[in-house]
């Protein structure tokens, strides 16, 4: 990876980075409540068809 090594590329590839663990983590945090709300979905499903 080719990175300029001043300050100011350093601080925007600091940024960059940052926000992309920011996204990862809310995205992670999506798919746990998606997961969560399918399996409360199904749950009352079965208890409905029973």
């Amino acid at each position: 990876m080719l990175v300029s090594e001043t300050p100011l590329a350093d601080r925007e590839w600091n940024d960059a980075r940052r926000h992309a663990e920011v996204m990862e983590r809310s995205r992670d945090a999506a798919r746990h409540a998606v997961a969560e709300l399918e399996r409360a979905q199904d749950e009352l499903l079965a208890r409905l068809v029973v």
